[in-house]
């Protein structure tokens, strides 16, 4: 008995693990791009050596649904990186430029000597079409930060289609008797539907039935009575109709044959007939004695020279000259920057009074003395008035942020603009 309930546990145990089994979801497809740019090392990690890097690739077939793209990166040193991402889309028949979205100065903390990954899944269109959408996303450290970056790779990550369904595994043992019933299997496919098999051929015509025999001649009718005779002296009654004409007699026996008549005179010759077919050829003869050798002629002309020959194969090398002096050691180069020495920010805060519909302003914010701009931000508090354009301003060190008002009325928003600078040491 203790043996039949520790199988019937085990029957129900692995009931229960299958059924979990069964309802796992398939693991997301990952698509790994390197970069287009000539790769160097870290360690023993292939990167990019200039802190930016181009992947190109087609959006996956399989693809269903979208869900992670990360661009792996090392960085030499610990700072807060500023970067630009800009992705482009665009399918056969379709202008390079068909679709293209910018992120620019967006920040991220990283540790020196780590592998880290940005996120940008937020900038890749919903709308992109499986197996036909080619894409393209350039990603580029802010200037000041290149020398510390070095570009590993993407990961495009997403859920595919599902595979073909398994066979339907064995069915279990019967469980003892009993105890209760186990979990209740899932119900297979229904099988595919065979085709309709081919419509039968269509039966020849029946032949035509024959024709029925001519109806029997109807029999004569009686002849009727006849008339009265006439009183005497009268005149002659009128004379009656004549009547029908009688069957036809039986035909007579045949009479004897007649005797055999005199011979025609003999008719023309008729005309002589067609030439047959020529026969077919006879055996050849035995061939002959051989004739008596004819006298030598005369010794022809010579004839013309011939083409001249082929090249003749090239000679051998020769023996490698002598290496010449080392040339002289070049300049030492300048020294680049060591690092920032520090980091801060500067907000430029503007009321625009009565902007306009369809009007637009600019908002500058500047970097002290000494600090080089290497990014910047904007705030609005109107949801109407958007930024239009931002970029750095490298050679005047600021960030300048173009803004303008969508709406259709006139506004009066509150608009900043932020710098961020750094103080670098030599």
């Amino acid at each position: 008995m203790a043996k039949c309930v520790k199988i019937w546990a085990f029957l129900l145990i692995s009931g229960i693990v299958l059924l979990q089994i069964s309802t796992i979801t398939a693991l997301a497809n990952e698509l790994w791009v390197a970069p287009s740019e000539a790769e160097t090392t870290y360690g023993y990690w292939g990167v990019t050596s200039t802190g930016a890097a181009h992947f190109t690739f087609t959006i996956p077939e399989d693809m269903t649904t979208f869900s992670d793209a990360k661009i792996v990166i090392i960085s030499t040193a610990t700072l807060n990186l500023q970067y630009t991402v800009t992705i482009t889309v665009a399918t056969d028949g379709q202008s390079y430029t068909n679709y293209i979205k910018s992120e620019v100065g967006p920040t991220d903390t990283l540790l020196g000597k780590e592998l880290q990954e940005i996120d940008i899944s937020g900038m890749i269109p919903t709308t992109v079409v499986p197996g036909q959408d080619h894409i393209s996303i350039f990603f580029s450290a802010n200037a000041p930060y290149k020398p510390y970056i070095k570009v590993m790779g993407l990961r495009f990550i997403y859920v595919g289609t599902s595979g073909a369904e398994g066979p339907t595994g064995p069915t279990g043992p019967t469980g003892p008797a009993g105890g209760p019933p186990g979990p209740t299997g899932a119900t297979g496919p229904a099988g595919a539907t065979g085709p309709a098999g081919p419509a039968g051929a269509t039966g020849s015509a029946g032949p035509a039935g024959t024709t029925g025999p001519v109806g029997l001649t109807g029999n004569t009718g009686p002849t009727g009575p006849t008339g009265a005779k006439g009183p005497s002296g009268g005149p002659p009654g009128p004379t009656g109709p004549t009547g029908p004409v009688g069957l036809t007699g039986n035909t007579g026996p045949a009479g004897p044959t007649g005797a055999q008549g005199n011979a025609g005179p003999t008719g023309p010759t008729g005309p002589t007939g067609l030439t047959g077919n020529t026969g077919p050829a006879g055996p050849t003869g035995a061939q002959g004695n051989a004739g008596p050798t004819g006298l030598t002629g005369p010794t022809g002309l010579t004839g013309n020279s011939g083409p001249a020959g082929p090249a003749g194969p090239a000679g051998a090398q020769g023996n490698a000259g002598a290496t010449g002096p080392t040339g002289a050691t070049g300049a030492t180069g300048t020294t680049g920057t060591s690092g920032i020495n520090s980091f801060t920010y500067y907000s430029s805060v503007e009321l625009v009074n009565n902007m306009l519909s369809g009007g637009s302003t600019q908002v500058q914010a500047s970097c002290p003395s000494g600090y080089k701009a290497i990014g910047g931000g904007y705030s609005s508090n109107s949801s109407t008035v958007v930024a239009y354009a931002a970029s750095v301003n490298f050679a005047s060190n600021l960030y300048e942020v173009t803004f303008v008002n969508l709406g259709t009325t006139t506004t009066s928003p509150t608009l900043e603009a932020d710098v961020y600078c750094a103080q670098f040491t030599q």
